[in-house]
């Protein structure tokens, strides 16, 4: 029970900040390119990578809070499947250049920063 708690409140607490990222990144730059889906999957696939090289080295994390990080924060702060939709649009609209530019950021841009948060995680442990 007290695992599902810590999943429904970070699952909540990523689903504020995702919705606090698409906000903030359309008042700044517009909604033309979904920018704040990029965005979100970057920084997701970031801290993913961090948080887990970090529980890989030692750190003594509770089961029930790496499941609350992974599944609960970053399962609803991540948003593949907007991603998805948002590429499949390009592609029904016959933006094809912007279909290519979405996903090639999103893949490249997505796997550097899993690999920024392990190193990262890799040079502040022992």
């Amino acid at each position: 029970m007290k695992e599902t708690l810590l999943i429904m409140i970070s699952g909540a607490m990523g689903s504020l900040c995702r919705f606090g990222v698409g906000r903030g990144t359309k008042h700044l730059f517009g909604g033309a390119f979904p920018l704040d889906t990029l965005i979100v999957n970057v920084l997701g696939c970031l801290l993913i990578g961090f948080t887990t090289q970090l529980m890989c080295s030692g750190l003594k994390v509770p089961q029930a809070v790496q499941t609350a990080l992974s599944v609960g924060f970053l399962g609803a702060f991540t948003t593949f499947s907007t991603f998805g939709y948002a590429t499949f649009d390009f592609i029904r609209q016959g933006a094809f250049a912007a279909a290519a530019l979405n996903g090639v950021a999103n893949l490249v841009l997505g796997l550097l920063a899993v690999w920024l948060g392990i190193s990262s995680a890799r040079w502040i442990t022992p």
